[in-house]
């Protein structure tokens, strides 16, 4: 791509300079470069990786595009993910960053908690040989854990020598975020919002091509990109006009040449040469040949180990030009090549999800362990698209079918989608024939429909989970008492009376000591302690004292969490409730779950009120009207035998 000056950047980069300088002398620092597309901020970046360069920074980037969305912990594959995958253990994932590598390999799952600390740990250890210089570009286009995690790590690194550079378009979502406005609010953060080029600037960039800068003004409004492209190439419209020519240069390359390109834009982060030739069909000597032709004509270059496009407002025109057969023929290239070359599964499916059903079962199955992964890393909606896309793939088991319809059914609901969830669950349920397995699909259909206030889907649920039970071999008196906690849980919703058969359970349990209950027992002593509560009725507060202790893991997607909460702060338990509460909305939070995590945050709002901590109450509740993600319409599609 032609060089050119970059002016009227002067504070802008006296900026970054001092920020440099206080990641050198150990004082974590973060930049946001915000701005419209083709404003500069990659420029400004550049100049940064430049200047980070001649003082000895090493660096990291990561570069999102418009299917990042569609894999979690982007953030983590850029930044570590080839060190992840080689075959001898790096010594950036020592100690508690072991995760992370065990994450990115596959072979471990993590809650996002942890990760984060992992991650924490193995970016601080990117200063033990200099300082560091972490970009992100593109920032608009993350993933929702990726950008959970860097704002985490905003907040926590304080004195490691180690910038973060990152550079994103205004985004509604992104500007919505309380993380993200913490993170730019915060001391060691600055925003830098590039302006427009001046004409006196557009004169010095033209005068040498006899171009009217007033005219290059008055069309491009002064944006960089648009005003380089004018003096460039020429064109004399409208920024609209400068994507038609970028078009008209694409027509223009020979096949093997456009091919190169257009397979460049669907992978817009950047991909290796090898990789690159294979997916576009030409050998890596010709992609060689053509690599300077490209850059000259402004449309792809090679940066370091990658070929990229020169720009993104290059990969939305080039984008725009493909038919929708083609940019899927594309991605199934780009993800084939990327698995021959060894890459990790999510950089191969975010690639599959994009490809036209043509029922593969290895793509199948590809995508489904992706959607398990995504589900891991705490992004529900992205493992529910990939669980969507795995079952149109077709040539299923009618085994696998059933487990990726339920899982993609309890993303849904996570997710917010809870009534395409629900169904995907309940049809899920109603095909299996294993009692316990048919009992625990059953289950999950009444929490999530409890949780979603469908006391009537959630009763149903019980209910079938119940019979199911019944008619297994060697029920156990844990899932028994599980399968009765629950009913009750739901009927309480209706009624204070507690049911006569928990009452016989209650009077076998208060003869077993303490230390032997189990969470199932636990359950029984909390939905009885908050019955008796609310009936006003003697012996609920001995209950609930029993009833109390760790129940259950991942409380937050538990209807038995918000009875034991309701049962503590009935017999005057409020701290312990209170307490119990804020450890579910975090690991609500954690998971990824909007509909844990407004139940979770609606919950202890309204327990918090009435105890006179209203402006704490309101904010919770404020923060339980959040609108879910939705993940779009459940599809299938039957494989043709002909296929």
């Amino acid at each position: 791509m032609p060089d050119h000056p970059l002016l009227e950047r002067a504070d802008e980069l006296a900026l970054l300079d001092a920020a440099l300088h206080d990641a050198a002398s150990g004082i974590t620092r973060t930049v946001v470069v915000r701005g419209e597309p083709g404003i500069g901020k990659s420029s400004l970046l550049a100049a940064a990786a430049a200047r980070a360069a001649a003082l000895g920074f090493g660096a990291r980037r990561a570069t999102f595009t418009v299917v990042s969305k569609r894999t979690a912990n982007g953030l983590l594959w850029e930044w570590f993910g080839e060190e992840a995958h080689s075959d001898e253990r790096a010594p950036i994932f020592d100690g508690p960053a072991e995760l992370v590598r065990g994450v990115l390999r596959g072979e471990r799952t993590a809650e996002p908690v942890a990760l984060a600390y992992a991650a924490q740990w193995a970016v601080s250890d990117l200063d033990e040989d200099g300082p560091a210089l972490l970009v992100v570009d593109d920032l608009q286009w993350a993933d929702v854990a990726s950008r959970r995690l860097l704002t985490t790590l905003a907040a926590r690194l304080q004195t490691d020598r180690i910038l973060l550079l990152m550079a994103t378009r205004p985004d509604p979502e992104l500007d919505a975020d309380p993380a993200f406005a913490a993170m730019l609010a915060g001391a060691r953060t600055s925003l830098l919002e590039p302006r427009p080029l001046t004409l006196a600037a557009i004169g010095e960039l033209s005068a040498e091509r006899g171009v009217d800068a007033v005219r290059v003004l008055e069309v491009s409004g002064g944006v960089p990109f648009y005003v380089r492209e004018l003096i460039d190439h020429g064109l004399e419209a409208s920024p609209a006009r400068v994507r038609e020519g970028l078009r008209e240069r694409l027509a223009a390359l020979s096949p093997d040449a456009r091919s190169v390109v257009e397979t460049a834009v669907v992978v817009a982060e950047g991909i290796a040469p090898g990789v690159i030739a294979d997916a576009a069909g030409v050998s890596l000597a010709r992609l060689l040949d053509l690599l300077p032709q490209l850059d000259a004509a402004g449309l792809v270059e090679r940066r370091g180990d990658r070929v990229v496009p020169t720009h993104p407002i290059v990969v939305e025109g080039a984008l725009a030009s493909l038919s929708a057969d083609r940019l899927a023929h594309l991605h199934a290239r780009v993800a084939d090549a990327l698995r021959t070359a060894g890459a990790p599964l999510p950089a191969i499916a975010a690639h599959e999800a994009a490809t036209t059903p043509s029922c593969d079962a290895r793509r199948a199955a590809s995508l489904a362990e992706a959607a398990r992964l995504a589900l891991d890393a705490g992004t529900p909606a992205i493992a529910a698209r990939l669980f969507e896309r795995a079952r149109a793939e077709g040539a299923l088991t009618s085994t696998a079918a059933s487990q990726w319809a339920f899982d993609e059914g309890r993303a849904r609901v996570m997710a917010g989608e809870s009534e395409a969830g629900l169904a995907l669950i309940r049809a899920a349920a109603r095909e299996v024939h294993d009692p316990r397995l048919r009992a625990e699909r059953f289950l999950e259909l009444g929490d999530a429909a409890y949780m979603t206030s469908d006391f009537g889907a959630a009763g149903e649920g019980y209910a079938a989970a119940r019979a199911a039970i019944a008619s297994a071999a060697d029920v156990s008196d844990a899932e028994r008492r599980l399968v009765l906690a629950k009913i009750a849980t739901n009927e309480l919703a209706f009624s204070s009376e507690p049911m006569g058969a928990l009452m016989a359970e209650i009077a076998q349990l208060e003869a077993q000591p303490p230390e032997f209950d189990t969470d199932a027992d636990r359950a029984i002593f909390a939905v009885v302690a908050l019955a008796l509560g609310l009936a006003g009725l003697p012996g609920g507060e001995v209950h609930a004292h029993r009833a109390r202790g760790v129940f259950p893991e991942g409380g937050s997607d538990d209807p038995i969490s918000y009875v034991l909460s309701g049962a503590l702060n009935i017999h005057g338990m409020f701290d312990d409730a209170e307490q119990w509460l804020s450890a579910a909305i975090a690991d609500a939070r954690d998971s990824g779950s909007v509909q844990g995590y407004g139940t979770a945050s609606y919950a202890r709002g309204a327990l918090r009120i009435p105890y006179g901590r209203l402006r704490s109450g309101l904010a919770d509740l404020e923060a339980a009207r959040g609108r879910p993600n939705s993940v779009g319409a459940p599809i299938s599609r039957p494989c043709s035998t002909s296929s």
